[in-house]
Order: structure tokens, then sequence, then C-alpha cells
């Protein structure tokens, strides 16, 4: 979705894409405003486990893999800015 205004506010909603709005059904499921736990109680994580790493504006965050292979699509918050993380 493309605008001609810019945006410089943090408070802007923006805009959901639906299945509708793409024209066709999808398998895969974004993940909206994924949970985060510390790197030690991540059970399911080992030494050996690929992420999809993001360090923006002091705040690090680290994606699975395993779970993005499935969702495709993380929409996220950080610090009340939108991010779109994709794989």
């Amino acid at each position: 979705i493309a605008t001609s205004r810019h945006v410089n506010s943090r408070s802007t909603q923006w805009p959901r894409i639906t299945d509708a709005d793409v024209g066709r059904a999808t398998q895969f499921v974004p993940l909206d405003q994924p949970r985060f736990v510390p790197a030690s109680s991540a059970q399911s994580m080992t030494s050996e486990s690929l992420v999809l790493g993001l360090d923006w504006r002091g705040e690090a965050r680290a994606y699975p893999l395993s779970m993005m292979w499935f969702h495709h699509i993380a929409n996220d918050n950080i610090d009340g800015w939108p991010v779109l993380v994709t794989y």
C-alpha cells in the first residue's frame, strides 16, 4: 500500500492486508503481535536454531525460522512503531 503523504507520527493506524485485499486465499497465517521470551527461557530453541534478527532503536528481537517458515509474515510493534518481518 503506497501513500503520497509523509507520515512521521508513531500513532498512525496502518491498514492490515487481508485475503480479500490480495484477491486470493492463502495458506499462510500472519503472526500478529508476537510474544517474546528471554533466550534462556525459549524451550524449543537450541544453540543451532536459526533466527531472523532485528536490532532497531535499541530493541533486539529474534524471530525463529521454524516459526517464520509457517507464518511467513510477522506484524510486530516496537516502541509504538509498526514493523513487518517477512521470510
